[in-house]
C-alpha cells in the first residue's frame, strides 16, 4: 500500500508511513472531509531519502484541492436566504387567508351589512352636534334650474334666484352667528343675523347703519356646559343601537341575484330585511324594551324635556303595555334589499317596496347614484351627484318626468374648531325704537336695491294677478 500523502510504499502491516509518519488506516478509504475526488501525483517514492520537494509539491496538490471549491463547501452551511424569505411571505399569505376567512365569516354577514349602513347614516347625523368641540360652523347653499314648457316666468325667476349662508355656533357662550345672501339676476342683497343674550341681531348696512334688535329666547336649545350637544348625542346614538337589536337574525337572509344597471347586467349578492305581520309588533317591543332599559336614553331626554327621568320611563312602559293589549292586525309587507359585490361587499344598490310603492337606488359611477320612485303608475327618476369642492359637500339632483327637466345644486358643509369670534354688538337700536322715519327709510332703500328693483319688475311682468299681489311684500 502507498502512503496517499507521499506516495511511498508501506510495508505490510504498519500502520505509518516510513518515510513521512503519517498515520495509515489499512482499512480506510481515505474520504478526507467528505471529498473522494481527490487526485494526487502518485510517482512511487523509493527511498527514505526522497526529495522534500516531492512531499511539499503533494502536499499543495491535496490542499489546492481541498480549497477547489470553497464557496459551494461553505454556502452548504450557510442558511439559504430565500428559503428564510419564502417562509415568511408564505406566513404571511397564509395570515392573510385566514383573516379574510374570519372576517367574511363574521362580520359580512347579511344583519351586520345592515348595521354598517345604519352606522353610517347615524354618524351623518351626528357630524353636526360633535362631541370633540362646543363649537360649530358650517355653510349652505341652494340654487335651481328649471326647464319645463309651462309656468316660464315663474320658472325663469327661480332659476335667477340662488341663497347661500354661512353659520357659527358656539354652546359654551351660546352664541349663534350667521351671514346669509340672496343673488337674483347677478345682484345680490346681504344681512346678517347674531342669537346672543335672549336677543336677535339683525344688520344690513344697505338698510340701516346699526343693529336691529329683538327679543329672543333662544337658551333652551343651548347650553353653557355643552349639555344639549351631549344630550342629542346620546339620544341619537342609543335610537341607533335599539335599532339594530331590535332588528334580529332572523329578519334577514342572503342570496345571489342579477340586476340590471344602466342596461348592464351585474351579479350581486342580495341582502334582504323582511318586516312584515310576523315580526313588525315584537320589532316594536324590542325597540321599546331597549331604550326602557337604557338610563343614557331616559337621563338625556329627561335632561332636554326638564322632566323627571321615572316620568320618561312611565311614558315608554306605557308604549310597551299597550303594545302588549294590541289587537290590531297590521297589513304590512315591507322587504328592503341591499345590492353587494365583491370581497369587501362594495355597495351596489339598494331597493325597498312597501305596498304599490317601489324605491331603488342605484349606484352607477363613483359619486353618481340613480333614484327610480314607483308609486301607483307614477314614475320619478333623479339622479344625483355628489362632489367635493374643497370642504364643502355638492349635491347635484337632476329630476326628469317628460318635459319638465329640474337640476338643483344643494352645498352643504360643517366642521368643528376651537375659537369664533363674537362681533361687537354695542352697535344696535332696539326694534320697537324705531321710528315711522327710520322704516321709510329702510323701505325706500330696500326698493332702491338693484336686486329688489330686477325682483319686482319680473314678479310685476306675470300675467297671474295672484303673483302681481306678491309685489305688497315691500310695503310694510
Amino acid at each position: 500500500m502507498k502512503c496517499k500523502l507521499c506516495g511511498y510504499e508501506i510495508e505490510s502491516g504498519k500502520d505509518i508511513c516510513g518515510n513521512c509518519g503519517t498515520k495509515v488506516d489499512s482499512n480506510d478509504s481515505w474520504n478526507l472531509f467528505g471529498n473522494n475526488n481527490l487526485v494526487f501525483d502518485e510517482k512511487p517514492v523509493n527511498n527514505t531519502n526522497t526529495n522534500t520537494n516531492t512531499i511539499i509539491e503533494n502536499t499543495v496538490n491535496y490542499n489546492e484541492q481541498v480549497n477547489s471549491k470553497p464557496e459551494e463547501e461553505n454556502n452548504s452551511k450557510k442558511p439559504n436566504k430565500f428559503v428564510i424569505l419564502s417562509l415568511g411571505l408564505m406566513a404571511m399569505v397564509i395570515s392573510l387567508v385566514v383573516g379574510f376567512i374570519v372576517y367574511f365569516q363574521v362580520f359580512t354577514d347579511t344583519r351586520t351589512i345592515y348595521n354598517h349602513a345604519i352606522d353610517k347614516i347615524f354618524d351623518e347625523i351626528l357630524k353636526p352636534i360633535n362631541d370633540k368641540s362646543t363649537k360649530t360652523s358650517g355653510s349652505i347653499s341652494f340654487s335651481a334650474n328649471i326647464d319645463s314648457p309651462t309656468n316660464s316666468e315663474i320658472i325663469s325667476i327661480i332659476n335667477k334666484l340662488s341663497v347661500s349662508m354661512d353659520f357659527d355656533i358656539d354652546y359654551i357662550e351660546q352664541l349663534v352667528k350667521a351671514n346669509g345672501k340672496l343673488i337674483y339676476d347677478n345682484n345680490d342683497i346681504q344681512g346678517s343675523f347674531v342669537a346672543y343674550d335672549n336677543y336677535l341681531y339683525f344688520s344690513s348696512n344697505e338698510l340701516y347703519d346699526k343693529y336691529i334688535r329683538y327679543p329672543f329666547n333662544y337658551k333652551d336649545l343651548l347650553s353653557s356646559n355643552g349639555k344639549y350637544v351631549n344630550n342629542c348625542k346620546d339620544i341619537i346614538k342609543e335610537l341607533k343601537k335599539a335599532i339594530t337589536v331590535s332588528l334580529k337574525e332572523d329578519y334577514f337572509k342572503t342570496y345571489d341575484d342579477k340586476i340590471n344597471i344602466n342596461g348592464k347586467e351585474v351579479k350581486v349578492t342580495v341582502n334582504e330585511l323582511i318586516i312584515n305581520n310576523s315580526n313588525y309588533k315584537q320589532i316594536r317591543e324590542d325597540f321599546y324594551t331597549y331604550l326602557y332599559h337604557s338610563n343614557k336614553f331616559i337621563k338625556a331626554i329627561a335632561s332636554l324635556t326638564n322632566k323627571e327621568e321615572e316620568s320618561i320611563k312611565e311614558s315608554i312602559n306605557s308604549s310597551l303595555d299597550s303594545l302588549a293589549k294590541e289587537n290590531t292586525f297590521y297589513n304590512i309587507n315591507l322587504v328592503m334589499d341591499v345590492y353587494t359585490k365583491g370581497l369587501m361587499d362594495s355597495f351596489v344598490g339598494l331597493n325597498i317596496k312597501y305596498d304599490n310603492t317601489n324605491l331603488s337606488v342605484y349606484k352607477t359611477s363613483k359619486n353618481t347614484y340613480s333614484i327610480t320612485l314607483k308609486y301607483d303608475d307614477q314614475v320619478i327618476n333623479t339622479n344625483i351627484t355628489i362632489n367635493k369642492v374643497k370642504n364643502k359637500t355638492i349635491y347635484v339632483i337632476d329630476y326628469e318626468n317628460g318635459n319638465n327637466k329640474i337640476k338643483l345644486n344643494i352645498g352643504f358643509d360643517i366642521y368643528h374648531h376651537k375659537r369664533i369670534k363674537k362681533p361687537d354688538l354695542s352697535n344696535f337700536i332696539d326694534y320697537d325704537k324705531l321710528t315711522e322715519t327710520d322704516l321709510e327709510n329702510m323701505r325706500t332703500k330696500l326698493e332702491g336695491n338693484s336686486l329688489v328693483s330686477s325682483l319686482k319688475r319680473d314678479l310685476q311682468s306675470l300675467e297671474n294677478s295672484s303673483y302681481k299681489s306678491e309685489v305688497g311684500i315691500f310695503n310694510r
